[in-house]
């Protein structure tokens, strides 16, 4: 609203004039909330990224972030690796038209993975000597020392790796050394 006022007395030939302007007030913002009813449950250290669902009333776009043993990236929570509690935030920062919606937070607990009992420890040949492993040793790509089921004798055919177990090891002072064919793991 703009406001002219002009005034002259009668003995002076100069007039004045006052201009007031006057702004209207903004519209008020609409409020929104964050629905965030996506089920977090407890899980492991090694459980794959999950994808982070949550949506705003407004239909604005909402961001997450998260404290504990994780990191996200967009919509995709990355677990680091750790046991911890993990909280995820849901936001949405509002824009001309919404204000901001209030954080709402879920969280759960990373549990680190059990650990697997070896089926061998620091075993002699005698300990073998009950049965064969044939070719049933082996040492994977990936390290450590896979070993097949012992028996009291050779298999006529593969079994199933479902079958099969394999442990990593981490060779003590002795080491290991590898000869015609055979790893030997001293430690």
């Amino acid at each position: 609203t703009i406001t002219v006022t002009a005034a002259k007395d009668a003995c002076s030939a100069t007039a004045t004039y006052t201009l007031s302007v006057n702004a209207a007030a903004a519209p008020p913002k609409t409020a929104q909330s964050i629905a965030f009813d996506q089920a977090l449950p407890n899980v492991s250290t090694s459980a794959s990224p999950i994808t982070l669902s949550a949506t705003a009333s407004s239909g604005l776009a909402v961001s997450y972030s998260a404290t504990g043993p994780a990191t996200v990236s967009g919509s995709t929570l990355t677990l680091s690796g750790t046991p911890g509690t993990v909280t995820v935030t849901a936001n949405q920062a509002g824009n001309a038209t919404y204000d901001a919606a209030a954080p709402v937070s879920r969280s759960f607990t990373v549990t680190a993975e059990a650990s697997a009992t070896a089926c061998f420890q620091d075993q002699t040949a005698a300990n073998f000597a009950a049965g064969t492993t044939g070719a049933g040793a082996y040492l994977p790509a990936t390290g450590g020392v896979s070993l097949k089921p012992q028996v009291a004798e050779e298999f006529t055919t593969t079994p199933p790796t479902s079958e099969w177990q394999s442990f990593s090891w981490t060779p003590g002072s002795g080491g290991t050394t590898f000869a015609g064919g055979q790893a030997i793991v001293d430690g």
